[in-house]
């Protein structure tokens, strides 16, 4: 049986890394965002197990560059690195729901129905989204 080469091992180790840096919400999200209505909210809804990472990066996005109201409600597996000051994230679980995962879509849809048509509506939907919500 041969030894595997630690350099080897350290630069596919990296190149993983930096493959998750590369696809991080916060590096990626904000080119496809839309410009903020004039005079209405951003509501942010959405699920999945990158829901809160998303909601984070869209939060930061429009606080850093625009002065305009963000809020929301997202459903996600893990809600405990989650940073987000008006955006909810709810937990729900994956891969089957539970009643949080229901309240969360309650939650979602409440949000979803207060819009109006001076806001923007963004969804983030991610792996596990259907179950989640």
């Amino acid at each position: 049986m041969s030894k595997t080469n630690p350099s080897i091992i350290n630069l596919l180790l990296e190149s993983y890394r930096q493959g998750l840096v590369a696809v991080h919400p916060r590096y990626i999200l904000d080119q496809h965002l839309p410009t903020p209505p004039r005079n209405g909210r951003i509501i942010v809804i959405g699920g999945g197990k990158a829901a809160g990472a998303m909601a984070e990066a869209v939060e930061k996005y429009y606080q850093n560059k625009h002065s305009v109201t963000v809020e929301g409600t997202v459903v996600s597996n893990d809600i405990t690195r989650s940073k987000t000051q008006n955006i909810t994230v709810c937990q729900g679980s994956h891969p089957v729901p539970c009643e949080k995962s229901a309240a969360a879509a309650q939650k979602i849809l409440e949000q979803a129905q207060s819009a109006t048509k001076k806001d923007i509506v963004i969804g983030l939907i991610s792996g596990g989204g259907s179950a989640l919500m």
